[in-house]
């Protein structure tokens, strides 16, 4: 599908980015018009709407069909849905979508605005780096990125451990949440900045969210990574839904969202599968705003298949959902009950459907101590963060839900816990290891 998502902050965006580790010829790549001293109030749109589209793109697409939220059916994507993906198909993830675009802006962004002495612009790029970074890594692993931005110096860029890359993680979100509580400069950010309008109060709170969900990840290697999560949570983090990191997509054909322009031209992929089938058992009243029914489930509800629909960066939902796990890691029952109950409720609330069912919400929001279960909590949040990445990641730490492999795949019944290396890394880096089999764990995932 070519996309023709060509509102003008992305173009903007695609202009200033890169073309990543594929530069083949010093020089040749120098771009006399390139606005390398971009001010970062240009820069800001552009990256979040382009991070937006990018993640809620194709891959989005990918993740959601491997996690039986949605069914490949014809094209590439019949091809996709029994594991049969290769390198190429993931190539423009990694060089438009990834290191090549908003990654390549955001190095540009923090380094223009440090030299600016603009602190909050450079702890919002801080933030997006972060949740760019681990984005890339818990879908490939280990990645370039210590070497990633040198651009004709060095195009053979060095491949950092997923283990160092989410340190990096936690120190750009600490330094973020520095420059944010300091003196913002000369310039600081405002209604340019399309996710919170400038208020670093909340682009804080947003690092928090984002510095507990990297512990969370990393809780299958070592469970002290739940007391990280909920201290995180217990000094900061999201209060309310009201604080919830939105992109919104446009009303008009070429500022739509990327779930929307594919159903409209493609049409490759129905809305089937294991989430469908546990909502209908559930009586699940947000069933309709995820999956239109009225064919049997083959069509997109309208809460992210509209034009206009939300790229949601971090929400309260998955903060609570992440407070239920990891109460439920350290042994507190009755807390992660508790945030679980707040979690699924918020879930409702959100999507204008509390009070609907009371039916489902007592019988799915009204856990104790002495019921709840960690499937339980994990099964709601991923209904909860349908087409999210987070829910690929999620099952891969958790084992939940209890999903089955595809009939007729590929892969000898095991579902993929991670996606093909780019073929432009195997191509022109020569530092870019050996491409492991799609069914290989990742770092964390051990």
């Amino acid at each position: 599908m070519k996309k023709i998502f060509i509102q003008a902050i992305v173009l903007g965006g695609l202009a200033l980015s890169g073309t990543g580790c594929e530069k083949y010829f010093d020089g040749v790549n120098d771009n006399p018009n390139d606005i390398t001293s971009a001010e970062p109030n240009l820069l800001v749109p552009a990256v979040e709407a382009h991070i937006a589209y990018g993640l809620q793109g194709d891959i989005s697409r990918l993740t959601s069909m491997l996690m039986q939220q949605c069914t490949g059916t014809d094209r590439q994507w019949l091809t996709y849905q029994v594991y049969n993906i290769s390198e190429t198909d993931t190539d423009n993830f990694w060089r438009f979508n990834l290191d090549g675009g908003p990654m390549q802006d955001l190095h540009i962004l923090m380094k223009n605005a440090n030299a600016a002495g603009y602190g909050h612009y450079e702890g919002i790029g801080k933030v997006l780096m972060a949740y760019c970074l681990m984005n890339a890594t818990d879908l490939f692993g280990d990645i370039p990125y210590s070497q990633a931005f040198e651009g004709a110096d060095n195009t053979a860029p060095t491949y950092d451990s997923q283990e160092t890359i989410y340190g990096d993680i936690q120190t750009l979100l600490s330094d973020a949440k520095t420059l944010f509580s300091g003196d913002g400069g000369a310039v600081l950010p405002g209604a340019e900045d399309l996710i919170y309008g400038g208020d670093v109060s909340k682009w804080t709170a947003l690092a928090d969210l984002l510095s507990a969900r990297g512990h969370l990840h990393l809780a299958k290697l070592d469970a002290s990574h739940y007391n990280d999560v909920l201290s995180i949570l217990d000094a900061g983090g999201f209060t309310s839904s009201a604080d919830d990191a939105v992109y919104r997509f446009g009303s008009t054909e070429t500022s739509a969202g990327p779930w929307y322009q594919f159903n409209d031209q493609r049409g490759d992929i129905s809305f089937t599968g294991w989430m469908l089938d546990t909502m209908l058992v559930m009586a699940d009243p947000r069933l309709d705003q995820w999956v239109d029914t009225s064919g049997g489930g083959a069509a997109m509800g309208p809460y992210f298949g509209s034009s206009d629909a939300p790229y949601e960066y971090g929400s309260y939902v998955e903060q609570k959902f992440m407070e239920a796990e990891a109460a439920f890691g350290t042994g507190d029952a009755a807390r992660a009950a508790n945030a679980h109950n707040a979690a699924v409720m918020a879930s409702l609330a959100k999507l204008g459907v509390a009070g609907v069912n009371p039916a489902f919400e007592s019988a799915e929001a009204n856990e104790t101590s002495g019921t709840i279960t960690l499937e339980k909590i994990m099964v709601q949040k991923y209904i909860a963060l349908f087409t999210s990445n987070e829910v690929f990641t999620d099952w891969r730490r958790t084992g939940f839900p209890n999903l089955q492999a595809v009939p007729d795949n590929i892969t000898g019944g095991i579902i993929p816990r991670r996606l093909p290396n780019p073929q432009s890394e195997r191509l022109y880096n020569p530092n870019a290891p050996a491409a492991p089999a799609i069914t290989t764990k990742v770092w964390w995932d051990n």
